[in-house]
């Protein structure tokens, strides 16, 4: 009697562990309600709805949420493929910022497209949707930068710059003691010498006597050349085309003696400067009841 007692001592605890495997294992593979059910599917295709409209952040979200243990095993498998294809796709900028003095800092509120997304940068990538998304960046003490970003997708930790631009008025003049400024010295004038005129003149009038004897002795020659009477020609006329054009070619030698004249004197004409507007000096200073201001300077 003692021995069968004994038995289902032993035999007690194995049957307990048999029966609660055989719960577990029925637990483990129960369907998942018709909520569950309902709401995996909508994040399985809510997800590829986004995606094509180029929300890859929020589709990436329903991905997740649709790859959990809970949604049927279809679902999951469909979201857990595409989770890599999507984290390929979202593109990630690294934001950079410094101060009007060039200092680089993190103190930064950072919104895209109106949203806050960051309280201040520490230097990681920051993912964010492909297209032309619009940053505004804030920091204390200084006027805040808003810009348009073309972002590609897939691309990936791409760093972007931004310096900021102080919000502090310029400093005031001091009123301690007057200012004095000169005006900017105007530039040395070269005024033209009047011989380089009349050189110029006579060039131009050599060479015009040179066009009128050249042309008269040519046009007598001609004549001379018409009556047939080579070499025969009375000397007189001959020597009077000859003389034509020896005066000529003279005329143009001193044409051109005059224009190359001109032109150097013309080129290395000296700088003059002009004494009395360097002179002058403007004047800024305090009053008891006020400022004063002059223009001073010797003629």
């Amino acid at each position: 009697m003692s021995t069968p007692s004994r038995a289902r001592h032993r035999g007690l605890p194995v049957a307990v562990i048999a029966a609660c495997l055989g719960i577990a294992g029925l637990v483990s593979g129960a369907e998942p309600s018709p909520d569950v059910k309902k709401q995996c599917a909508a994040d399985h295709s809510q997800a590829q709805s986004l995606k094509l409209d180029g929300k890859l952040i929020a589709a990436k979200e329903r991905l997740v949420a649709c790859s959990a243990e809970e949604c049927p095993a279809v679902l999951r498998k469909e979201c857990s493929e595409m989770l890599p294809e999507i984290d390929r796709a979202i593109p990630s900028i690294v934001i950079v910022a410094r101060t009007p003095a060039g200092d680089e800092t993190s103190a930064v509120k950072v919104s895209i497209d109106g949203a806050p997304v960051l309280d201040r940068i520490d230097g990681k990538s920051l993912a964010i949707d492909p297209g032309v998304r619009k940053l505004r960046l804030e920091i204390a003490g200084a006027r805040p930068i808003e810009r348009d970003l073309m972002v590609r997708e897939g691309d990936k930790a791409r760093v972007v710059e931004f310096r900021f631009e102080s919000t502090a008025p310029a400093a005031p003049a001091s009123s301690a003691a007057a200012s004095t400024f000169a005006p900017a010295a105007p530039p040395p004038r070269r005024p033209i010498p009047a011989v380089v005129y009349a050189l110029g003149g006579a060039g131009i009038a050599a060479v015009g006597a040179f066009a009128v004897f050249a042309l008269s002795g040519r046009s007598q020659e001609n004549e001379l050349r018409d009556r047939g009477c080579e070499p025969y020609c009375p000397k007189s006329e001959t020597d009077e085309v000859k003389q034509k054009y020896l005066i000529g070619d003279i005329f143009l030698a001193a044409g051109l003696v005059s224009a190359g004249a001109a032109t150097w004197l013309y080129l290395k004409r000296p700088e003059v400067k002009d004494e009395s507007s360097s002179a002058l000096r403007w004047t800024v200073g305090p009053t008891r009841g006020g400022a004063f201001t002059g223009l001073s300077g010797s003629f």
